[in-house]
């Protein structure tokens, strides 16, 4: 890392955890605005979509999460993903002539507490990754500068090391697709103490169109 990459990671870092406290206080044009230089760098037009919609959905969030939410989703995503990882994604791109990728998707296990109709999981072979694998696939990620990583499966409140790869990546920061028939109070609780992880939960519709797919009550399991 070059001095002017040092000078700039250490400024971008203490702008953000100033910014982060403002950041509820901003209109979403202008966090747009601010960040579509960097989000122009996504090769195609549908990540560019997707990153600007994840970013006003976070900046909605943070004026509801807990302070340890607001923490990791400062350092974690605005910082290690677009600030450090950027560099990173750089430095790859300049040793292998070809850019590594902006996130990474992993489904650790195809199991499910659900049937629901037509969905792909049921069709998969249900065995599962060990933690072991998974971290050494997230380690490997982080140095091409991949910081953002989205869980599928399956459920992956199924797994039972779950929560161990959360805290082992405390540095990386996590989107879970889920049912959200696992997140109890509990879970909740475990997760706001953790701060780096971002449930989207997945319904249908409204409660007909939803009980009607996933089971009977599965729509007041998530509310």
């Amino acid at each position: 890392m070059t001095v002017t990459d040092r000078l700039f990671v250490i400024t971008a870092k203490g702008a953000i955890k100033a910014g982060v406290k403002i950041l509820p206080l901003v209109r979403d044009e202008a966090l747009l605005s601010f960040s579509r230089s960097r989000i122009a760098r996504v090769p195609w037009p549908e990540g560019q979509a997707f990153m600007e919609k994840l970013l006003v959905a976070g900046k909605r969030a943070i004026s509801q999460a807990s302070e340890k939410c607001r923490e990791k989703a400062a350092m974690n995503f605005l910082y290690n993903f677009l600030v450090l990882g950027s560099l990173r994604r750089r430095k790859f791109r300049e040793k292998h002539g070809f850019s590594p990728p902006y996130l990474l998707v992993i489904s650790p296990t195809m199991k499910c507490n659900l049937s629901c109709y037509g969905c792909y999981a049921g069709s998969y072979c249900r065995r599962e990754l060990d933690l072991d694998t998974v971290v050494n696939v997230l380690e490997e990620a982080k140095q091409m500068g991949v910081y953002f990583v989205v869980i599928s499966g399956g459920e992956p409140f199924v797994w039972k090391y779950i929560f161990d790869l959360f805290e082992i990546e405390n540095d990386v920061y996590f989107q879970v697709y889920t049912n959200g028939t696992l997140i109890d109070d509990v879970v909740a609780q475990r997760l706001s103490e953790l701060g780096n992880v971002l449930p989207c939960i997945s319904v249908e519709g409204f409660e007909e169109e939803t009980d009607s797919r996933r089971g009977k009550g599965c729509l007041l399991y998530t509310s």
